[in-house]
């Protein structure tokens, strides 16, 4: 039988070797199999494996050292929410021990908004819907989304956003639209900026607290961007942090810098 191939064979590799780190780190040993053996163990190819394997070093699952194999990553427990690539807003809350669960905050139809427009890359006149959700850990509100979306892509009189799932699921129910890739831009805001995210996160209008906003444009499986989301955090109850690899474990990494300038 040929080997399976795309997206859902690499997420279910990403899975199995995943289970396999988490066996090894009740036993203690941290080196894994090599690329050949987990190949061989997985019926899928060594380039498969390799892939899937890179993008678990990128999320510091594991450590690579050239010459000498692949380790988990020893504080792999000690790791915050990673920023690439970012789970799921509910298992981030999960993630950090807590429950999470989503409050419906508003649903509207809005006239077209120019930076909307730019980034979903709507013909002018195109209505464009706004989501807002706010996602809880153990009930108290630490990620306020507003989702913007070509409101063409929903019936408008069947759509019930009121539901406990995130608005990918949203959309692939009710247009079939499935999201597989996006655009991610970080930046610092604030309560005060943002006054309606302090009040829903029940911040007084006198205190400040800072946020982190996240803004992606997402895209589809033919590259089509489908959602503009702006995404609040509160980094007092949900933190990041990622693994940061600078050598391959040789004796001295080859890196030449230009000739230093006195000035």
């Amino acid at each position: 039988m040929p080997e399976q191939t795309g997206y859902n064979l690499r997420q279910s590799v990403r899975q199995q070797i995943c289970a396999l780190i988490e066996e090894q780190l009740q036993t203690g040993d941290r080196q894994m199999p090599a690329e050949v053996v987990l190949a061989q163990k997985l019926g899928v190819s060594r380039s498969t494996i390799r892939e899937v394997l890179s993008v678990l070093a990128g999320e510091g699952w594991i450590i690579r050292r050239h010459g000498c194999g692949t380790y988990i990553n020893p504080t792999l427990t000690q790791l915050k929410t990673p920023l690439t690539p970012m789970p799921y807003f509910w298992d981030i809350i999960a993630g950090c021990g807590k429950t999470p669960s989503i409050r419906f905050v508003d649903y509207t139809i809005l006239e077209h908004p120019p930076q909307c427009a730019q980034h979903l890359q709507l013909p002018p006149g195109r209505d464009i819907a706004r989501l807002k959700l706010a996602y809880c850990a153990d009930g108290q509100i630490c990620i306020v989304c507003y989702d913007y979306f070509d409101a063409g892509l929903i019936n408008r009189e069947t759509f019930t956003p009121m539901k406990q799932c995130s608005i990918f699921q949203m959309l692939y129910e009710t247009s079939g639209c499935v999201v597989v890739w996006a655009n991610t831009m970080l930046s610092a805001s604030d309560t005060r900026r943002v006054p309606e995210v302090g009040r829903l996160m029940q911040v007084a209008p006198e205190d400040f607290r800072p946020l982190l906003l996240v803004k992606n444009i997402c895209y589809d499986t033919k590259d089509q961007p489908i959602l503009y989301s702006e995404c609040f955090f509160d980094t007092d109850l949900v933190e990041f942090g990622y693994v940061q690899q600078y050598g391959t474990g040789r004796k001295r990494d080859t890196c030449e810098y230009p000739a230093s300038t006195t000035l």
